[in-house]
C-alpha cells in the first residue's frame, strides 16, 4: 500500500521562504525609515564638536565602584541628556573640524554613545551578546549618515587609527577608550573624551586593563602568558604596527610585571571572556 505524502514536510520549505520574505520586507521598511530619517536631518558643519550633553549624561550616569566605571543603565533610559546627546551626533559633520583630534575624539564619543543606547533601549540584559545584533544591524543617524555601531567602527575609526599620519595622541591606546558595554572590554570614562584629555584617558584606561588578570596574566614562573581575546579582535588596528600582540602587551606591562620565562612559556589567549553588560548592578 502506497505511504500517502506528508503534507507537512511538503509545505515546510514554502513557508520558511515566506517567513524569509516577511523578514526582509520588514527589515527593508525599517531601514529605508532610518534613511529618511538621516536625509531630513539638518547638518551642521562646526569647527569644532560640542560634547556638552555627552558629557552631563556620563557624569550623571556612570559611577566607579570597586575600581571599576560602570554605568547606571536604568537612570539612562530617563536622562534627558540621551536624546540632547544622540541629536547633537545626528546633526554633526566632521569635515570642517580644524583640529584632528577632534575628529577622532567625535568618534569615540559617538561610538561609545551609540553602544550605550543600544544596552538602554534592550535593558534589563545581561550580557553582549543578547545586544550584539543590534550593534551590527541598528542604524543611527551620525552627521546626517545612516550608520550602524560597527559602521561607525569600520568606516570612521579604524581608518584614524590605522593611518601614517602625525597625531597628537596614541592610536594604540585609544583603542583603550572603545567599549561595546560588556565587563570584558576596557571601562566607559565618566567624561566625554576630548582632544585635551585623549592622551590622559587613552593611557589611564590602557594601564586599568592591563592591570587585571583576567585580561593579562603571567604564570607565578613566567611559564604562562595570557592576554585577552579582546587584543585579538581588535587586531586589525593594533596590527597596523605590532605583528605580534603577546610581545606588544608584554612591553606595556611595567618591568616588574615583566616575568615571562625566557627558556620556555606557553603564549595563548584566555579562554573566557567577561561577557556580563557593564551595569552598575552586574
Amino acid at each position: 500500500m502506497a505511504k500517502k505524502p506528508n503534507n507537512l514536510v511538503l509545505v515546510t520549505p514554502f513557508v520558511m521562504l515566506f517567513v524569509g520574505f516577511i523578514a526582509m520586507g520588514i527589515s527593508t521598511v525599517s531601514h529605508s525609515i532610518d534613511h529618511l530619517a538621516a536625509a531630513m536631518t539638518r547638518v551642521e558643519h562646526p569647527k569644532s564638536p560640542d560634547f556638552s550633553a555627552y558629557d552631563h549624561l556620563l557624569k550623571d550616569c556612570v559611577q566607579n565602584l570597586d575600581g571599576r566605571n560602570l554605568v547606571d543603565y536604568n537612570k539612562v533610559k530617563n536622562s534627558p541628556y540621551l536624546g540632547q546627546a544622540l541629536a547633537m551626533v545626528a546633526r554633526t559633520a566632521t569635515d570642517k573640524f580644524e583640529n584632528g583630534t577632534d575628529k577622532i575624539a567625535f568618534y569615540i564619543n559617538t561610538y561609545n554613545l551609540l553602544a550605550i543606547k543600544c544596552i538602554a533601549d534592550r535593558f534589563p540584559v545581561n550580557t553582549g551578546k543578547q545586544t550584539s545584533a543590534d550593534m551590527h544591524k541598528r542604524l543611527f543617524v551620525v552627521g546626517g549618515k545612516s550608520l550602524s555601531v560597527d559602521t561607525v567602527m569600520r568606516q570612521e575609526i579604524t581608518p584614524l587609527l590605522t593611518d601614517d599620519l602625525p597625531r597628537e595622541y596614541n592610536p594604540d591606546f585609544a583603542v583603550f577608550l572603545l567599549t561595546r558595554g560588556t565587563m570584558g572590554e576596557p571601562d566607559i570614562t565618566n567624561h566625554a573624551i576630548t582632544r585635551d584629555t585623549i592622551t590622559e584617558d587613552s593611557e589611564a584606561n590602557m594601564r586599568r586593563f592591563i592591570s587585571s588578570k583576567r585580561n593579562v596574566y603571567i604564570g607565578p614562573k613566567g611559564e604562562e602568558f595570557l592576554i585577552s581575546p579582546w587584543f585579538q579582535w581588535q587586531g586589525v588596528i593594533f596590527g597596523a604596527r605590532h605583528r605580534d600582540l603577546h610581545s606588544y602587551v608584554y612591553s606595556l606591562l611595567d618591568e616588574k610585571d615583566q616575568r615571562e620565562n625566557s627558556v620556555f612559556c606557553m603564549r595563548q589567549y584566555h579562554a573566557r571572556f567577561d561577557w556580563r553588560i557593564n551595569d552598575i548592578h552586574a
